[in-house]
Parts: C-alpha cells; sequence; structure tokens
C-alpha cells in the first residue's frame, strides 16, 4: 500500500493486490479452504439406436458411455435406466469406467398386439456418492417398419418380370 499526503491534512491511499493461482484444493492458498464439489461427467451426452422391426438379426450394436470424475478424490457411481428395454452392462464402478448400452428387443413389445411406435425414448441416470447433480443421457430408438429388401443378383426391377 503506499500512501501519500496532501494538502490540509488529506491523505491518498492506494492499494494493490496481487491474485495467486491456486495449485491443488489441499495446497492452503488462498481459496477459503474448501474443496471443488466433485462431479461425473458422461459422453456421449445422449444415444441413439434404430432398429428394422421385421429384421432382428440387424440389431445395432451396443453403444459405450465412458464415465470419468472431475474435482478429485474417490467416486462410485451407478446407473440406472427408465426402460426394460434398455440393459446396462456394469452399470457402476469407482472412478473413470465405461457403461455399456444395449437394447433388449423383447422389452420394446414391437408388433405385439398391433404396437407399433415410430420411436421410443428413455433415459439413463449416471449418479454418485458426493456429487450434488446426477447426470441424465437421454436414449432414442427410431424404429423402421420396412420390410426386409431381397437382392437378386442380376435382376432389373424395372425389367416387368417377377424377381424372387
Amino acid at each position: 500500500m503506499r500512501t501519500s499526503f496532501g494538502a490540509a491534512g488529506l491523505i491518498v491511499a492506494a492499494l494493490s493486490l496481487i491474485a495467486c493461482e491456486s495449485t491443488g484444493p489441499s495446497d492452503g492458498g488462498g481459496g477459503g479452504g474448501t474443496k471443488p464439489t466433485p462431479a461425473i461427467v458422461v459422453s456421449p451426452a445422449r444415444v441413439n439406436f434404430l432398429i428394422y422391426a421385421f429384421a432382428p438379426q440387424r440389431d445395432p450394436p451396443l453403444q459405450t458411455l465412458t464415465v470419468t470424475r472431475v474435482g478429485g478424490g474417490t467416486m462410485a457411481w451407478n446407473a440406472s435406466t427408465t426402460a426394460s428395454w434398455i440393459s446396462l452392462g456394469h452399470a457402476g464402478g469407482s472412478g473413470p469406467g465405461q457403461l455399456q448400452v444395449e437394447l433388449n428387443r423383447a422389452g420394446m413389445g414391437v408388433g405385439n398386439n398391433g404396437k407399433r411406435p415410430q420411436g421410443l425414448t428413455a433415459t439413463i441416470t449416471v449418479s454418485a456418492g458426493g456429487t450434488t447433480t446426477p447426470v441424465r443421457i437421454p436414449v432414442s430408438v427410431s424404429i423402421s417398419y420396412l420390410p426386409p429388401i431381397k437382392v437378386v443378383p442380376g435382376g432389373d426391377p424395372g425389367c416387368g418380370r417377377r424377381c424372387n
């Protein structure tokens, strides 16, 4: 702090502050002594599938979500879903990990009693102890009802003949 004296007893002072960057949550420097709240990050932020209703052999492969933690410390996490047609492999862990997401066609009921939705939606929730907000990952499934296409070698669909 610099002080200078002016006329008639007036004192003028200037104060300079220098901020130091903290090197970590436990370095004892300036941050008020509080650790950042651990948080989880899940990527990708959404999962999309496409299935063909009449071609179960063409079901999409499973997709993998990556779960990481931010803010230090060890953190156990777990995952759950709102839909019976989503299968979660290894739905929990400690620290960084992967979560496999797969469709369970039997749980969808597509075609049962005339049920033919154009798509389905659900949510996967990943939560961890000590974090304030769970991460919600939207899942969407687009359903195609196109019949399987049969390709005949050498056939020409415009030839006017029936190609079987």
